[in-house]
């Protein structure tokens, strides 16, 4: 007769689904309460940043492995790299739900924990192909991300293993387009056996009004409407979803009197070296070059010829040059000052270089910049194929300390690079005036924009604060 395991003493498991303040007011979470009390075999569980929807769907995965003995449970995200960083490293996380008591045994290699009733818990990541053979006879599946995963993991992978075992399934994330997460929350519904869960940033009081307003104005429009209000928007996922209609500026050479901009993303040979040339007066793309497989010798020409091309000192042009100097960007960009500064060029042109390192904080930054300037309508960009694709498919992730910016995996984001750098702090700035002229004895200047042009883009774009810092500038006339 096999010996039976000792039940196991939950006294310290679990949480009240409750947020304290900083008051010590402590607030019902009427959302996740229901998703622990449910007892469909199938739940979708949608709720804003920050709102705990990995930690309560973790506390639900581990109460079924402990009450059931010597059983297998598997939380997948995305990414093992992912699910190392917002799972297994974060401090807030796992040591919080699930006390030392009840552990075995912590394997810290393959990101496995074995509890004292036999019951195992599996971490692990949809990208690494192994990741099907670790725990294969799962009976409580956690897909955390869930919109960020290929559909085929759940239906080809995990779906019949789960309907065979008569196991549990939670599905968590946040909206992520309409894609297959959607359809599986829309199916909740009525399905069978199937409950859904969805919660806005809105609808609890984990954040204030004044912090939600801080929110929306350092995120891009559709990051927001994401991951803090929960909308299931077409282009969730995708950064930048008002840049169709800006198509339309016109490639032209150095006009007399104007000043410009360059942006520089540098590469050699895999990626693309990419200048884009903004007229700081319009705030219109003017010119654009993409390259590769180069060596930094012709690179560094290319480079010059453009930047020479709208900074003549002899048509009244100058040009600020933002250019990253991440990687082989560094090397690059201490040749150009150094030939920026030779006498020669100094008599005949007039060019500032200003060098940039790109981190996940100050990226974040010239994302938000960008998109702000294209829901404002304030730019106009030039017609060109990979950069406008590029814009298209540029995506955000997250992970466990806010979000990262990037192309999808395979393609290239270096004309974004471009455009952000050559468009960084314009946000906070007023066009250039184009040509003074005389009026009533004092002299006046015609802008790029008029100032009803400008208090009409604020008008129709979301409520921003850094709108208002612009406010005051509307009165230079």
């Amino acid at each position: 007769m096999t010996p039976q395991t000792p039940a196991l003493d939950l006294q310290g498991f679990g949480r009240q689904p409750v947020y304290i303040d900083r008051d010590g007011v402590e607030h019902d979470l009427p959302t996740l309460r229901a998703f622990l009390n449910s007892r469909a075999r199938r739940r979708v569980l949608v709720v804003h940043r920050r709102g705990r929807k990995t930690s309560t769907s973790l506390e639900e995965v581990f109460r079924y492995l402990l009450v059931n003995d010597g059983i297998i449970g598997k939380t997948l995200a995305p990414t093992r790299k992912q699910a190392k960083e917002i799972i297994w490293d974060d401090p807030d996380m796992l040591s919080t739900i699930l006390p030392k008591s009840l552990i075995a045994k912590k394997n810290e290699t393959n990101l496995m924990i074995t509890l004292k009733n036999g019951s195992i818990w599996y971490l692990d990541g949809a990208d690494d192909p192994e990741h099907g053979k670790r725990g294969g006879n799962v009976k409580v599946l956690h897909l955390t991300e869930a919109g960020d995963h290929d559909p085929a993991i759940w239906s080809h992978i995990y779906e019949p293993v789960l309907t065979a075992n008569d196991g549990i399934a939670i599905f968590e994330g946040n909206p992520r387009g309409r894609n297959w997460f959607y359809n599986l929350y829309m199916e909740a519904a009525t399905r069978p056996g199937w409950e859904r869960f969805l919660s806005s940033a809105e609808d609890t009081p984990i954040f204030t009004k004044a912090q939600l307003a801080d929110l929306r104005a350092s995120n891009p429009e559709n990051v927001f409407n994401a991951e803090y209000l929960c909308r299931w928007v077409d282009s969730a996922g995708v950064v930048f979803r008002t840049f169709d209609s800006l198509v339309t500026a016109k490639q032209s050479q150095a006009q007399y009197n104007r000043k410009y901009r360059i942006g520089i993303d540098i590469a050699q040979m895999q990626d693309y070296t990419v200048l884009s040339v903004v007229d700081r007066h319009t705030w219109h793309q003017v010119n654009h070059d993409r390259f590769n497989q180069l060596s930094f010798a012709v690179i560094k020409k290319r480079i010059q010829a453009m930047i020479l091309a709208y900074s003549a000192r002899s048509n009244g042009n100058a040009v600020e040059v933002v250019i990253e100097i991440n990687n082989q960007g560094k090397n690059v960009m201490e040749d150009l000052v150094a030939w920026a500064m030779s006498d020669e060029v100094m008599k005949t042109h007039e060019i500032i270089i200003r060098p940039l390192t790109t981190t996940a904080q100050n990226k974040s930054l010239l994302v938000s910049n960008f998109s702000m300037l294209c829901d404002l309508s304030a730019i106009r960009l030039l017609p060109v194929d990979i950069q406008t694709t590029e814009l298209g498919v540029f995506t955000y992730k997250k992970n466990n300390t806010g979000f990262s910016y990037s192309a999808p995996s395979g393609q290239h984001d270096d004309c974004v690079m471009s455009l952000l750098l050559s468009y960084w702090e314009l946000g906070g700035k007023y066009p250039l005036p184009l040509s003074p002229h005389e009026e009533h004895g004092t002299i006046k200047h015609t802008w790029g924009f008029s100032p009803a042009e400008w208090e009409s883009h604020h008008k129709t774009a979301r409520e921003r604060e850094d709108s208002a810092a612009m406010s005051p500038w509307l009165t230079i006339m």
